[in-house]
């Protein structure tokens, strides 16, 4: 005897248990596609408010990928015209031309410096020579975060030589913009090198 086919079965909202559903019967198929699954490969870099999954104390949370890459926000810029340093002076250097810069760091057509987005440990770096073969005594170059908190990189320039600087600060107050420094004791002023080469500036957060 053939049995009937049964229709219109309703099901109670707490019939169906973790128990009742057999083992890899949910299938991707199966599930919505606004839900994570592996049915997708991603084929790109993720975009900032690209989510992924996280354990927080053993709560199952979602997190923007704006906060889990590394070593961004980052900004490179160099001198590209020449500028003159007076001796015996402190002088900012004017880097005017950006390499790259996707969060709008740097000033580069009025104040020459770098406000920071967010607190936390910094890396900073510059470069720069002057284009003058005459040795002297001394030179420093400075990073400089507010009026205290600084790298600096001191000597003596000898023929065409280069100087660089580097180092990393941990920015707690967002109103310190970040700006590079150069000091010569020629006796006379004298030109930086325009040159991305030598005369530039750049940094990235760490954490």
């Amino acid at each position: 005897m053939a049995l009937s086919k049964i229709t219109n079965l309703s099901i109670t909202d707490d019939a169906v248990r973790t128990v009742g559903i057999q083992d890899v019967a949910v299938t991707g198929a199966k599930i919505n596609d606004d839900a994570i699954s592996g049915q997708g490969a991603l084929g790109a870099a993720p975009a900032d408010t690209d989510e992924f999954l996280v354990s927080d104390a053993g709560v199952l949370k979602r997190v923007d990928y704006s906060y889990l890459k590394a070593n961004t926000p980052e900004f490179r810029v160099y001198q590209s015209s020449v500028q003159s340093i007076p001796n015996a002076a402190f002088t900012k250097i004017a880097f005017n031309t950006v390499i790259f810069d996707a969060d709008n760091i740097y000033d580069e057509t009025t104040n020459y410096d770098a406000t920071l987005p967010s607190t936390g440990k910094w890396f900073f770096g510059a470069g720069c020579r002057f284009s003058n073969s005459t040795d002297w005594e001394p030179m420093h170059l400075q990073i400089v975060s507010g009026t205290t908190d600084m790298i600096r990189t001191s000597g003596r320039h000898f023929y065409y030589d280069s100087a660089y600087c580097a180092g990393n600060l941990d920015i707690t107050d967002l109103a310190n913009t970040i700006t590079v420094e150069i000091y010569q004791a020629s006796g006379g002023a004298i030109n930086l090198d325009a040159n991305i080469l030598y005369t530039y500036f750049f940094g990235y957060k760490l954490t």
